[in-house]
């Protein structure tokens, strides 16, 4: 049987939540203003470059189902921000749960379907299939959001776009990181 380690969950809450908060605050302090003066038409809280959800994928590559509870205290924490205290109703909640969800999920039921891309499998990344199970879980977002919200399609397609280009731009980085922990001698090669 396997002992529980207190630091085998701070950690992965600490760090996830810090870059989950990090790309949210970079999406709506510094994105949003500048795409609501370049393409009024998406200023609806629908960013085209939503940096979080490449967050949301990375920790469900990692850590599968437990990256729901990962990222749930930086999720209320932006929800909050954007919402406020009437943002906590069920209905509300709901929909920020659904979207952690749909990370992990993607992953899931593409091993269900044979393809199985999560990391405990030891093998080398192919960022193409994180990228694959990123859009499967955009997918679910979007239509979660035309169930929840009631979102319309330039809203919707706007999410979807966002979560895309959000998740490229976030393992981009992400590659960049990793190679420079490679080079300097920290990191294996993945």
């Amino acid at each position: 049987m396997r002992h529980f380690k207190l630091s085998e969950w701070t950690t992965p809450i600490l760090v996830i939540s810090l870059a989950y908060l990090i790309a949210f605050f970079i999406t709506f302090i510094a994105l949003m203003p500048l795409q609501d003066s370049l393409l009024s038409s998406f200023s609806n809280y629908a960013s085209i470059l939503y940096l979080p959800h490449g967050v949301r994928i990375v920790a469900a590559w990692l850590y599968g189902w437990r990256s729901i509870i990962f990222l749930a205290p930086s999720t209320i924490i932006a929800h909050s921000y954007l919402y406020g205290y009437s943002g906590f109703s069920l209905d509300y909640m709901v929909a920020v749960f659904f979207q952690l969800f749909c990370a992990a999920f993607s992953f899931w039921s593409l091993a269900k379907l044979g393809m199985d891309f999560r990391l405990h499998n030891f093998r080398r990344v192919n960022w193409r299939d994180i990228m694959l199970a990123g859009c499967a879980a955009s997918v679910m977002n979007v239509l979660g959001a035309k169930l929840f919200f009631g979102s319309d399609l330039a809203s919707a397609s706007a999410r979807f776009v966002g979560d895309i280009t959000g998740m490229i731009v976030s393992l981009f980085v992400l590659m960049l990181i990793f190679r420079a922990l490679r080079r300097g001698g920290r990191m294996p090669g993945f």
